[in-house]
């Protein structure tokens, strides 16, 4: 790998992109970044079952409420988030 990566697609992208801020001291801050919003963006909003049957219209956003998401990043590259703590440790 040459330069820090612009697109991390698998777990060992994101390993590589941690050793290379590490070995060369650039780009920490960014890495550091984009592994808080991988382990913060793992919620979902979906509609509370008491509010199933109102009409689409009228709902706000006191119908919906977080929810995991399944399909989230964090758990697509089966990192885990002290996996995520360490490697931002390591980055400090």
């Amino acid at each position: 790998m040459v330069g820090f990566p612009k697109e991390l697609r698998t777990k060992q992208d994101y390993l590589n992109a941690v050793d290379y801020a590490k070995s060369t001291g650039t780009d920490k801050a960014v890495m550091i970044a984009r592994l808080e919003s991988l382990k913060s963006n793992t919620t979902i909003m979906v509609l509370k079952n008491s509010s199933k049957g109102k009409p689409a219209e009228e709902q706000t956003q006191e119908d919906y409420e977080a929810a995991p998401d399944p399909n989230c990043e964090m758990l697509r590259l089966e990192f885990t988030e002290a996996e995520i703590n360490s490697l931002i440790g390591g980055l400090k």
